[in-house]
């Protein structure tokens, strides 16, 4: 790696890329017109080879490609394929309406944790409900994953991305309350029983807790 003047004008980055094992390493370079950015990109680079050859091939190849480029030459025919016809409809209406307006056109490499985090609040703020956002991630998170396994990022940044919260459960968590507040009310007697199943106590024969006496159906005597 290293930083010389261009033959043309301007200057050259030049680093050796690492090849695939038994092949010899190829030397690649990249010309700026200020030497500032040039010197800028080798110490990148120098950066990146410390993280692993990944990170390098992320920086430097220049066959970028996109979210929307990988599902259709990758994740449809490899794991799309697969899947039940249902699935595979409710995943494609997902992806049509709820990923494809903001992440379609980004490169694979560039879907970080904070570029995944304002897609989803992009689609909260437009009106989308909780519940949709989280079938979005569901199939997004699919395909992200069929990515990180072949090795065309590093993992799934959305593993990291903080789901919202689903108002289908508050809603059930009220409902739940609501009905045990019912309950206390109209039967309170039997709210102050305690629940043993198998204790040979019915919850039906005393509107007063469970005594410790005759109401409690008498154990066998002892032999």
């Amino acid at each position: 790696m290293s930083v010389h003047k261009g033959r043309n004008g301007g200057w050259d980055t030049r680093w050796d890329e690492p090849r695939s094992e038994g092949e010899k390493r190829r030397q690649r370079s990249r010309n700026f017109d200020r030497k500032a950015d040039a010197v800028a990109f080798d110490a990148e680079i120098r950066r990146r080879k410390a993280l692993g050859p990944l990170a390098l091939q992320q920086l430097t190849r220049r066959d970028v490609v996109t979210l929307d480029e990988w599902i259709e030459r990758r994740w449809a025919p490899q794991h799309a394929a697969t899947l039940e016809p249902a699935t595979r409809d409710r995943y494609a209406s997902s992806y049509k309406l709820h990923v494809y307006p903001w992440l379609g056109d980004v490169p694979l490499v560039d879907l970080t944790v904070a570029k995944l985090r304002e897609w989803q609040a992009a689609g909260l703020t437009a009106g989308a409900s909780p519940e949709t956002v989280i079938k979005a991630r569901v199939m997004l998170s699919s395909v992200l994953t069929h990515a990180a396994q072949s090795e065309a990022i590093s993992g799934n940044p959305l593993s990291l991305v903080k789901p919202p919260k689903s108002t289908h459960r508050d809603a059930s968590s009220r409902c739940r309350q609501s009905a045990s507040s019912l309950f206390e009310r109209r039967w309170p007697h039997r709210c102050r029983l305690p629940c043993l199943k198998g204790s040979g106590w019915d919850a039906g024969e005393s509107n007063t807790t469970c005594p410790t006496g005759a109401a409690r159906k008498s154990a066998p005597a002892m032999p």
